[in-house]
């Protein structure tokens, strides 16, 4: 069955925890979906998710970290 890979375009996914594992696995598959996620996390791990994402080719993300 084809997918409709953009069916989250024109919408905002805001992902908690989505600098590593399960978390950024999900912020990836939303975006390669065509929304814009905005990743959260309390750790400097998710400068390195956003760069991830970047050159992978997913250009609709947003990183915000946090302080503990």
């Amino acid at each position: 069955m084809a997918q409709n890979l953009k069916r989250f375009e024109n919408k905002v996914a805001v992902v908690t925890g989505g600098s590593r594992g399960i978390g950024l696995a999900i912020a990836e598959r939303f975006a390669q979906e065509g929304a814009r996620v905005c990743v959260t996390a309390n750790e400097k791990s998710v400068h390195d998710a956003a760069a991830h994402m970047r050159e992978s080719g997913s250009m609709r993300f947003r990183r915000n970290g946090c302080d503990r």
